[in-house]
């Protein structure tokens, strides 16, 4: 009975895979020595519990338990998403603080944004944080840092993603 109901999690992930592809995509990015590794989840595994995970910050936004909200986004960026996968990260991220800016929690998007720069190493990861970040500033009506983490970003779009 419970195989037939596998496809259960893959919906509950459609929030964080928005503009990914696939999931067999991004289980073509998995690198194949992780799959050998016992001590690690499965990226499937991954994936139910960061959608999961993701479900549940929603909801503690939409019920003004905000600093619950940011404690249970960190145990998203616990998960272990790495290399191509980081993606994840940046897109609940993205819509994380898109929630956050509609209920005026800009601390807290700040602090969302930066937890999650620590945690990815890709170019474009990088750079749509910092372009979120420049929106949290803009929409604060900062708009000093706001064109200032607008240089980061073009700097960053600068380089070269295979260094």
């Amino acid at each position: 009975m419970k195989k037939s109901f596998q496809w259960v999690p893959a919906l509950a992930l459609s929030g964080l895979l928005v503009g990914t592809g696939s999931l067999a995509q991004i289980k073509q990015a998995q690198p194949r020595q992780l799959a050998k590794v016992r001590s690690e989840i499965s990226l499937e595994e991954k994936l139910r519990v960061g959608g999961s995970q993701h479900e549940i910050v929603t909801v503690l936004i939409e019920g003004g338990r905000f600093r619950e909200a940011e404690l249970a986004f960190q145990e998203i960026l616990g998960i272990g998403f790495s290399g191509p996968q980081e993606i994840l990260l940046v897109q609940s991220a993205w819509k994380v603080v898109e929630k956050l800016r509609n209920v005026h929690q800009y601390s807290v998007a700040h602090r969302i944004v930066g937890s999650t720069l620590g945690q990815v190493e890709q170019v474009e990861s990088r750079h749509t944080l910092l372009m979120l970040r420049a929106k949290i500033y803009q929409e604060q009506r900062n708009i000093p840092s706001a064109l200032a983490t607008l240089e980061e970003a073009k700097a960053l779009a600068g380089t070269d993603s295979r260094e």
